[in-house]
C-alpha cells in the first residue's frame, strides 16, 4: 500500500475528539510515541481493551505497533481531519 502522507503535507487534527467518542478502527491519527520524545501519524489496525494498534500505511517502511505494541488511547492527540498537499510535498 502506498502511504497516504507525504513528506511535506501538512495535517490538521482535531484534538480531544475521543473525549466525545471513540477511535475507529482505520482512521488515521496522531499520537505520542510511547517511548521517544516525537508523535506519530499511524492509521487504527485494531482496537483491544489495553488501548488501540497502529500501523503505518508503508508496512515496510513503517515503524509501528508491530514493534511497540498497543498505545493507551491518553496517547493519541486525535484524528486527523485534513490534509494539505503543499508544493513540497514529495506525492
Amino acid at each position: 500500500m502506498h502511504p497516504t502522507l507525504c513528506t511535506g503535507d501538512i495535517v490538521l487534527v482535531t484534538v480531544g475528539a475521543y473525549r466525545r467518542r471513540k477511535p475507529c478502527v482505520g482512521e488515521i491519527i496522531v499520537a505520542h510515541h510511547p517511548y521517544e520524545e516525537r508523535m506519530l501519524i499511524k492509521r487504527i489496525s485494531a482496537i483491544g481493551t489495553a488501548g488501540v494498534y497502529l500501523q503505518g500505511d508503508n508496512p515496510q517502511a513503517s515503524t509501528d505497533s508491530r514493534a511497540f505494541g498497543c498505545i493507551p488511547l491518553t496517547a493519541i492527540v486525535g484524528p486527523v481531519t485534513v490534509r494539505i498537499r503543499t508544493e513540497h510535498s514529495d506525492g
